[in-house]
């Protein structure tokens, strides 16, 4: 990222799915990062990944599905790349 700022390009990035995200007003959130006009601007899931706390709180809360394909949850399907 270094080397894209040094050339003038500039870089956002904000995450998706947090507590407060409801569908009513994370358009909100996601019009808010746009409009700082970046060149680039990338948009991450909150997401509670095997290992880290937040994992660990949704599934103590009941809110992690069963179904869950953990290759998935990055954001990408690794097994689609060949």
């Amino acid at each position: 990222m270094d080397e894209l700022v040094r050339l003038g390009i500039s870089c956002g990035s904000t995450i998706v799915g947090l507590e407060h995200h409801m569908p009513q007003n994370v358009q909100d959130d996601i019009d808010y990062a746009v409009s700082h006009g970046t060149d680039l601007l990338q948009f991450m899931l909150y997401t509670p990944v095997l290992g880290i706390p937040l994992y660990q709180q949704m599934t103590e809360q009941g809110r992690m599905p069963d179904d869950v394909e953990l290759a998935d949850i990055g954001g990408r399907n690794p097994r689609a790349a060949t």
